[in-house]
């Protein structure tokens, strides 16, 4: 379990990078006093996270440092309309808070049951403004106020929560000193997708890991983030496409954030109009390949704008 003090402790150590141009904005008495306020909020959400843990999940929860989720959503058909409410309470044990951008296309029921999760928010639906939402969800989450964020498809975690919540936990706890956490497919995890993502995104991946020397799984769009540079993100980045998944490491680690990597075994893929199937079904489609060739060309385009940080 972890003492009040040392959560206040925790929180009041938080810093950016010494050579990031966001430390004069987190230091100071003016912070001293954010903190306070941050204290009292994160301890009822605390309490009342614990209060929700079923009895044989209580140890990880009580150790899982305060976390927002900062999802998006787009959701036509309703697929998450059965997900959303059986999965209150495991959302309620993981997160500190939950706050979701949702496209003006997504089912209205989808939306009212998000909204008794956490704040929400509607965007234009459309795969060019994808990481414009993306920021704009992380800055929703900034306005919680906790020391630390987690950035998903909400479809991503739904599954993550449905296969292996500990699994979550853990890596939401891991490595705590880094300020942005690619969390990715396991090897094995990888091994199972669709072709048509396996073949395309190894080559995102080698490259990013040419430029970084770092291997990751860079395309799958989860990302833990330090509250320093969620905000670093939200100001500075301005792709709005899905090769977000590219460029929000590479600008943090520009400036100075330090960058890690994690992998998942429940983590996987489907489209949302296959939300609980089995199996993933459009490898046979050539549609699906070409557009798969075109959200990689997408993230090549990002980050030949980092090339000269090599």
């Amino acid at each position: 379990m972890w003492a009040r003090g040392n959560r206040f402790q925790m929180i009041g150590q938080l810093t950016a990078p010494t050579n990031s141009p966001y430390k004069a904005s987190v230091g100071g008495d003016e912070y001293v006093n954010e903190i306070n306020v941050i204290w009292r909020r994160e301890l009822s959400l605390l309490d009342r996270t614990i209060s929700l843990a079923w009895p044989d999940h209580r140890h990880w929860v009580a150790l899982m440092p305060p976390t927002v989720l900062a999802a998006t959503i787009h959701d036509p058909t309703g697929r998450l309309v059965e997900a959303v409410p059986s999965l209150a309470v495991r959302f309620a044990e993981a997160f500190a808070g939950v706050v979701c951008n949702i496209s003006d296309q997504t089912h209205p029921e989808v939306v009212r049951l998000a909204r008794g999760l956490g704040p929400v928010m509607l965007h234009p639906t459309g795969l060019a403004t994808v990481g414009r939402a993306r920021r704009e969800a992380v800055a929703l989450a900034l306005e919680q106020g906790a020391p630390q964020l987690l950035y998903s498809d909400f479809d991503h975690l739904c599954r993550w929560l449905e296969g292996d919540p500990g699994e979550l936990a853990a890596l939401l706890s891991g490595q705590p000193g880094v300020d942005v956490l690619i969390i990715g497919r396991s090897a094995r995890a990888f091994a199972a997708e669709p072709a048509r993502l396996r073949e395309t995104e190894a080559l995102v991946n080698r490259v990013y890991a040419m430029m970084t020397g770092r291997a990751a799984d860079l395309m799958f769009a989860v990302r833990r983030l330090s509250r320093p540079a969620a905000a670093a993100i939200v100001a500075q980045s301005q792709v709005d496409t899905l090769a977000s998944d590219a460029d929000w490491p590479l600008l943090a680690e520009r400036l100075g954030f330090s960058i890690g990597t994690a992998a998942s075994d429940a983590l996987y893929y489907r489209t949302m109009d296959e939300y609980g199937a089995p199996a993933d079904s459009g490898d046979g489609d050539p549609g699906n390949w070409i557009a798969r060739l075109e959200f990689a060309a997408l993230h090549a385009g990002a980050m030949r704008a980092y090339l000269a940080d090599r």
